[in-house]
């Protein structure tokens, strides 16, 4: 890293890109892996605006490292100097935008209730299909989930899944008794 950078101007780009990037992952995506739950139904006409700038921001700039509006300049530049001429290119990159942050706050601020609210209705709808077929808990029964497998490699991952912000009845969304 450069000395006369310093660390925060990459800390700030670092924290940005990966904003955008995971609130493109969850809002806009278009993997058939991912479930859309349709969180831009619940956004305004402007924060609709605020998500297509976010989302073409990601697309143009970050992903695939286009020019955006003054988001990357790159030049090839041919420099005649005393010592022997050269050709070489310059670099310049934004660090971060306050619009772009202040816009992701605004989008995020109804997006996570909204997921919260969807999550819940999924659990609820989950829950009444369990209670409907409880042969289910069989097949449940016979995929065990390994907490220990699923976070291998991850630092304190399995313990924090159990730990006090991990897994507890606190944050579960839907609480399900078995009946047999």
């Amino acid at each position: 890293m450069r000395d006369d950078v310093g660390d925060r101007s990459h800390l700030a780009r670092a924290l940005l890109t990966h904003a955008v990037v995971v609130y493109c992952r969850a809002s806009h995506a278009k993997a058939i892996e991912r479930y859309d739950v349709g969180v831009i139904g619940a956004y305004s006409p402007e924060q609709r605006e605020a998500h297509k700038l976010i989302v073409n921001l990601r697309n143009k700039v970050i992903a695939h490292f286009g020019p955006g509006e003054n988001w990357n300049d790159e030049r090839v530049l041919y420099l005649e100097q005393e010592h022997g001429d050269g050709i070489t290119a310059v670099h310049y990159r934004t660090n971060s935008d306050s619009q772009v942050s202040d816009s992701l706050e605004s989008l995020l601020d109804i997006a996570i209730p909204y997921v919260k609210s969807k999550e819940s209705e999924r659990a609820a709808e989950i829950d009444a299909e369990l209670s409907r077929t409880p042969e289910l808990f069989d097949v449940i029964s016979r995929m065990p989930f390994n907490v220990e497998k699923f976070y291998d490699g991850v630092p304190g991952g399995a313990e924090n899944f159990w730990g006090p912000k991990g897994f507890t009845a606190e944050r579960t969304v839907k609480s399900t008794i078995r009946s047999d």
